[in-house]
C-alpha cells in the first residue's frame, strides 16, 4: 500500500485516543491527591499540544472569538482576544510547570 497522509478524522481519533489515555493513567495514581492527579493531567494534555508525548505532531491552539466580541470589549472599553491567535508558540506544559499558586 501506497503511503498517504492521514486524514482529519484519523487525526482526530488519534489525538481524543491520546487524552483519553492519558486520563486512564492518571486514575491509576490512587497515592497521590486529586490535585496532584488533575495538574498530571493538565500537563499531560499540555505536553499533548506541545507534540511531546504520545506520538502525534504539535498542534496549534487559535482563539476564535465570537465575531461581535471586538466591538463589544472596544464599546465598554476592554480588551478583545483576536481572531487567530496562536496562544502555544512555545512550550505549554513547560510553563505550566513553572506557575505557582
Amino acid at each position: 500500500m501506497k503511503p498517504r497522509a492521514y486524514t482529519d478524522e484519523e487525526v482526530r481519533a488519534k489525538f481524543l485516543s491520546a487524552l483519553k489515555k492519558s486520563a486512564l493513567d492518571w486514575e491509576r495514581f490512587p497515592d497521590k491527591t486529586v490535585r496532584e492527579r488533575l495538574e498530571g493531567l493538565i500537563l499531560s494534555i499540555l505536553c499533548i499540544f506541545d507534540g511531546v508525548m504520545a506520538g502525534l505532531p504539535a498542534f496549534d491552539i487559535v482563539a476564535r472569538p465570537h465575531k461581535d466580541d471586538e466591538s463589544f470589549c472596544k464599546s465598554h472599553g476592554e480588551n478583545w482576544i483576536p481572531s487567530g491567535l496562536v496562544i502555544n508558540d512555545c512550550y505549554l506544559h513547560d510553563l505550566f510547570s513553572q506557575m505557582r499558586e
